[in-house]
């Protein structure tokens, strides 16, 4: 089954805060984002969507695209 375009533009997301960060891990990078590992990690695995809440904070790290 093919990943929904909002966990490859995630993942995309995430490879290219890797680049500017180092090789950090999905942890790292929700600590960052400021939102639960757990959702991160379902998000990316295409298991659940994010919620009005958790939009604007990845709006607020990652862009109004979200």
């Amino acid at each position: 089954m093919e990943k929904s375009r909002f966990a490859d533009w995630l993942e995309k997301k995430y490879l290219s805060w890797q680049i500017e960060n180092g090789r950090a891990s999905i942890r790292q990078f929700s600590e960052w984002l400021d939102i639960n590992q757990a959702l991160v990690t379902q998000w990316m695995n295409d298991k659940a969507k994010p919620g009005p809440k958790t939009i604007h904070l990845l709006a607020s790290k990652l862009g109004d695209e979200v």
